[in-house]
């Protein structure tokens, strides 16, 4: 129910603040913030968590593998992976790739509650408002509609295909057909 605008300064402050945090316990008061905000929201929790935990580890977590090698950050050595040329992940560089997937998390989370609570041409709006440039808003809208269009005619061509089929399509077959629609769709 809040303005626009003033979740989106809020959301700036917060990022702000996530971006700055090199402490667990700061990001899990940040992150148990965001969880009572999607409470107080009346949003599902655990579509919060499933929209940010099953995304954000993997994601991250494959950008951050080469922080945890000892070639990047030195340290005490957790696991050897290999002797000849000597390789392996080091403790402070676990700790670094959780740090960095925590803080990602947390921000997701504060994203998904803004994009969820939000209609999306009030956020355009206000984030005209707080002076980001025109063509940005422009592209960032239209990415938006021709998403959703895309979205709609793939489940439109599942559809069709499916009412057309009599019986069981074999594995083949199912491989085939999404092979020419997705190169059908993007053409």
């Amino acid at each position: 129910a809040l303005d626009p605008r003033a979740k989106l300064i809020a959301f700036a402050g917060l990022l702000l603040i996530i971006s700055g945090a090199h402490q667990v316990s700061t990001l899990l008061g940040l992150y148990a913030l965001a969880l009572l905000l999607a409470f107080a929201s009346r949003l599902p929790l655990f579509l919060m968590l499933k929209r940010v935990w099953l995304t954000v580890p993997l994601f991250v977590g494959a950008l951050a593998l080469p922080a945890m090698l000892n070639t990047v950050t030195p340290g005490r050595e957790l696991l050897v992976l290999w002797r000849q040329p000597h390789l392996a992940i080091t403790v402070p560089g676990v700790g670094a790739a959780l740090l960095l997937t925590f803080r990602v998390g947390v921000a997701v989370s504060f994203a998904a509650l803004l994009t969820l609570t939000t209609e999306w041409n009030p956020l355009l709006c206000a984030l005209r408002t707080l002076f980001v440039p025109r063509l940005f808003l422009s592209v960032l809208a239209m990415t938006y509609r021709y998403t959703a269009v895309l979205l709609q005619t793939a489940s439109e061509m599942f559809t069709a295909r499916r009412s057309r089929t009599v019986g069981r399509a074999t594995n083949t077959q199912g491989r085939r057909f999404v092979g020419t629609s997705v190169g059908a769709l993007f053409g």
